[in-house]
């Protein structure tokens, strides 16, 4: 999310009204059901998933990272230890994944960027 920080969106032409904070389709479902409905929404859509929970947190508290969950929370999170994260709505949201009938694997933009490439067993040249 740092590409996402105020200096890297800014675009000499663009008027402030025209910048906006980080999206995500995925976060504006769980902003409707709730962090719970998490594991079930992707259950629907896919067999497993990658998912960026950064994105979440940027979604839901803005591209600040100061404002996200302690960065042990967000590490438990990745280890799917919801009973190990203070921050109820990332708790619920990791608890709804481990529970989902497909696995999802959580973590920040390591994992999906050059992780996926190792968890598919390929190389990105």
């Amino acid at each position: 999310m740092r590409a996402a920080s105020r200096l890297a969106q800014a675009d000499p032409g663009a008027s402030a009204a025209n910048r906006r904070p980080p999206a995500s389709v995925l976060g504006a479902l769980l902003d409707r059901d709730g962090p719970e409905s998490f594991g079930s929404h992707l259950a629907r859509l896919a067999e497993a998933a990658i998912v960026d929970s950064r994105v979440m947190l940027a979604h839901r508290l803005g591209a600040d990272e100061s404002a996200w969950p302690a960065a042990e929370d967000r590490f438990a999170s990745d280890l799917l230890l919801a009973d190990r994260i203070a921050d109820p709505w990332l708790r619920a949201l990791t608890a709804s994944a481990a529970a989902a009938p497909i696995p999802i694997l959580l973590g920040g933009h390591t994992l999906v960027g050059p992780g996926v490439g190792l968890i598919m067993g390929r190389t990105w040249r």
